[in-house]
């Protein structure tokens, strides 16, 4: 089992492609991941990722 403890789920090439993206992964035993937040802006997209998967968790932070 694989934990992917630091991706970018909400910038537009990967969020665009989410179901694709997430089925890659499940396909190589990755079983939860943890997607960064930088943005005010990006947060409401981790928001609908978070609440639409049980095995993806979100931070939220302000990128310097």
């Amino acid at each position: 089992m694989i934990t992917d403890s630091h991706c970018h789920l909400d910038y537009p090439v990967l969020y665009d492609e989410l179901e694709t993206v997430l089925n890659r992964a499940l396909k190589n035993d990755v079983k939860f991941l943890l997607t960064i937040c930088t943005t005010l802006e990006s947060f409401k997209r981790i928001k609908l990722i978070v609440n639409k998967y049980n095995y993806i968790y979100g931070t939220f932070g302000i990128h310097p």
